[in-house]
Parts: structure tokens; C-alpha cells; sequence
């Protein structure tokens, strides 16, 4: 994705639960589309869905 680079998608991959107790697993990155597919765990679909609103 514009804007982001290896290391930061690594720092994204091994940082602390989010606000909404959202963590990370893994991050791909697929720049052909510019996009990023993330494996995420969760305690329910809400806070998944408050985690990307921001």
C-alpha cells in the first residue's frame, strides 16, 4: 500500500492489542492492487468493524 513499507508492516504485524482488543496475526501486502489482506483475532465482529473505522 502507498505509504507503507516492510518495516512498518512488520511493526503493525507485532504490536499490542488495539483498542478494541483487536490483534494481530499477519499482514500480506499485495502492491499489483494496493492493497492489504490482514489475519486478525478479535472477541467479536463489532470490534473488528470499530478497529478498521479508524
Amino acid at each position: 500500500m502507498k505509504g507503507f513499507d516492510e518495516n512498518i508492516l512488520k511493526d503493525l504485524q507485532t504490536s499490542p492489542e488495539y483498542e478494541f482488543r483487536v490483534r494481530q496475526f499477519n499482514i500480506h501486502d499485495n502492491p499489483e492492487v494496493d492493497k492489504c489482506f490482514c489475519l486478525q483475532e478479535a472477541p467479536n465482529l463489532e470490534a473488528l468493524r470499530k478497529n478498521h473505522e479508524n
